[in-house]
């Protein structure tokens, strides 16, 4: 009997010494961070919890106050996750080993940070010195886009965000990594929630080199996007923005809004169509939800996207938008490449490019180039199924979405075609998933 109880209590025993191990590792990494930060700032906390089934560690009470100011900003509660709590202690080393737990996620809850405090203003003007003392250059297009319309105001920082009343945050933040070792995938979740205002969430699957991440361990990499999708809805911030911005501009919020569509419009060098302009203008009074969906037809980076027209990105990333439910069609957008304003940047060429792109933003899609030969033909209809035949071909394709594709059939897998498109100064290969295609035509001869 005495034998049977001592089975029975050595698991007990054993959670309990594990437990207290896990807390006492915790604590101990926790105290190590905050002596690391103590000439800058106090970190204080209430009290470390762990969950050795959830593989769940974490601190509540989180203050933290700035050495420099008389700031002092709370977290409700901190937490990091694993598949298993031997995963949370051992991440660093197993992705330097390229070895990846299932999932690892970590949580901040009830973060409140006050927009008007002395550190914020400091940042603000340590940052508005250090623009003056550069080169300037101009903020890119998603930085500005709220701010178009605006009175002299060109992006919203501290002080504009302070003025609308964007205070204070009470923020949520979670994100989460499922890793597929396998195929050499991982899926990103992350959710961003201001009561008050808005939330966002971010899920993306991605491809990643399993050698880049051993060598580049905790380091952050450029992912292979396979699909994205970013739900944003507004639950107050347009509210303060739109009468921030009539302010500034002198007028009504109808007239901020109309400028807003304008100078957007100008930017992109694009002529929407009636009906995708009733559903921004409906967003941008009222509120509501927008969704983006990327859906490239093979794994695409987003180094080098610059390089193209906006319409051409649209194509490569497979976008979709959904505005409050409505679908905007993209294949109605008139673009006009000349009537937009570019801005240079510094970043690696897309690998699908071929050839040296000497000024890729005004790079133009020409027709294919056709073999010299006595003989006549025509494009004919031909099934999906039987494009592989035709490698080398001139072919016409019409996708799903409206859009026809032309040039010189390069190759055909499982699941897509590329057509390699000819540039006015080089090749462009395009992949086209094979379910989006409705009809293939390919040039033969008579």
């Amino acid at each position: 009997m005495r034998f049977l109880k001592l089975l029975l209590i050595l698991p007990v025993l054993g959670y309990g010494g594990l437990k207290a191990y896990v807390w006492y590792d915790v604590k101990s990494n926790v105290d190590d961070a905050i002596v690391t930060v103590a000439p800058f700032v106090d970190i204080t906390y209430g009290s470390i919890f762990s969950s050795l089934l959830d593989g769940v560690v974490g601190v509540t009470g989180v203050v933290i106050r700035p050495k420099m100011t008389s700031d002092e900003f709370t977290i409700q509660e901190m937490n990091l996750s694993a598949s298993t709590i031997f995963d949370v202690f051992m991440l660093g080393s197993r992705f330097k080993n390229g070895e990846f737990p299932e999932y690892i996620s970590f949580e901040m809850k009830n973060a409140n940070i006050d927009v008007d405090s002395e550190i914020f203003a400091m940042l603000d003007n340590m940052q508005a010195q250090e623009a003056d003392s550069q080169t300037s250059e101009d903020p890119l297009l998603i930085e500005r886009m709220d701010a178009l319309g605006c009175g002299d105001v060109e992006s919203f920082g501290i002080n504009e965000f302070s003025a609308m009343g964007y205070n204070p945050l009470n923020l949520d933040v979670a994100v989460k990594v499922e890793f597929e070792k396998a195929p050499g995938q991982a899926k990103v979740s992350m959710r961003i929630k201001d009561r008050d205002l808005y939330s966002v969430n971010f899920t993306m699957q991605t491809g990643f080199d399993l050698h880049q991440i051993k060598s580049a361990g905790l380091q952050p990499v450029e992912p292979e996007i396979l699909e994205m999708k970013i739900e944003y809805t507004d639950t107050g911030y347009y509210k303060l923005r739109n009468k921030y911005c009539a302010q500034q501009s002198e007028g009504s919020i109808e007239q901020y809004v109309n400028a807003n569509i304008a100078q957007l419009a100008a930017e992109l060098g694009a002529t929407f169509p009636q009906k995708t302009m009733d559903a921004y203008r409906q967003l941008m009074m009222s509120g509501g939800n927008f969704t983006i969906n990327l859906n490239p037809a093979e794994a695409t980076m987003l180094s080098g996207l610059e390089f193209y027209k906006t319409a051409d990105i649209l194509d490569i990333l497979g976008m979709e938008i959904i505005i409050n439910g409505d679908n905007v069609d993209l294949s109605q957008i008139d673009w006009d490449a000349k009537a937009g304003k570019t801005t240079t940047r510094k970043s690696n060429a897309l690998d699908i490019i071929k050839g040296h792109l000497s000024n890729p933003a005004v790079a133009e899609v020409s027709p294919p180039v056709k073999q010299h030969s006595a003989k006549t033909g025509k494009y004919r209809k031909v099934r999906k199924s039987q494009l592989s035949r035709y490698i080398g071909k001139n072919i016409q394709v019409e996708t799903s979405m409206g859009k026809r594709r032309q040039g010189q059939l390069e190759s055909m897998d499982e699941e897509r075609i590329r057509i390699l498109m000819r540039l006015t100064t080089g090749e462009f290969s395009f992949p086209v998933k094979l379910d989006d295609i409705v009809q293939a035509r390919v040039y033969l001869p008579d």
